[in-house]
């Protein structure tokens, strides 16, 4: 669902890698004037506009600080919004550290 709500906002089809390789450093690329430009995808239940990235990720995103973008949806359940956010937003953004990650065996 949120991969169709990118490609009809964005106008270009989309080639996800995310499902052949889950530990990709991005989600999906697109074509933009014949330039590869890579996609984050981040989904959330609620209005609030956040999402979290890797510290891996997020140098990605500074070496390639013109050719990627987080597409976040929020609201993916009852009215999806599709909010773009480029180098520039992210460094805007306020950045909290206050997770944990869990995995099973």
């Amino acid at each position: 669902k949120a991969i169709s709500i990118i490609e009809e906002q964005i106008g270009y089809s989309i080639e996800v890698i995310s499902f052949d390789y889950p530990y990709a450093l991005f989600d999906f690329y697109y074509l933009e004037n014949n330039i590869k430009k890579y996609g984050i995808l981040r989904v959330t239940a609620t209005r609030n506009i956040y999402f979290n990235l890797s510290f891996i990720q997020q140098i990605f995103i500074t070496k390639n600080s013109d050719d990627i973008k987080v597409f976040l949806v929020s609201n993916i359940i009852d009215n999806p919004e599709l909010h773009i956010i480029d180098y520039n937003k992210i460094l805007d953004m306020t950045m909290n550290i206050n997770s944990v990650k869990y995995e099973v065996d």
